[in-house]
């Protein structure tokens, strides 16, 4: 853990591994991806500790999530959910 967590990583303990493996257990397999699922649950463990997201989608089966920290500076992180 960081010498000065950020508020939001102070209320986010994850256990690593769990997450990881809850995360391969969504079947987002490409084609036809069906990422939703696993986009909600990401979204919901946001909400529950309070850090802003919206969900932006061109097709309802392949949404994207962004969600925004405020801190030091800018970071952009991003992830392929399809397997």
């Amino acid at each position: 853990m960081p010498a000065n967590p950020s508020p939001a990583h102070s209320r986010f303990p994850v256990d690593s591994v769990a997450l990881a493996q809850a995360l391969v257990r969504f079947d987002t397999s490409n084609p036809p991806g069906n990422e939703g699922a696993c986009i909600q649950h990401v979204k919901s463990l946001l909400d529950d500790v309070d850090i802003p997201s919206q969900v932006f989608a061109k097709s309802l089966n392949r949404p994207n999530l962004v969600a925004r920290l405020t801190g030091a500076g800018p970071l952009l992180l991003c992830c392929s959910k399809g397997i």
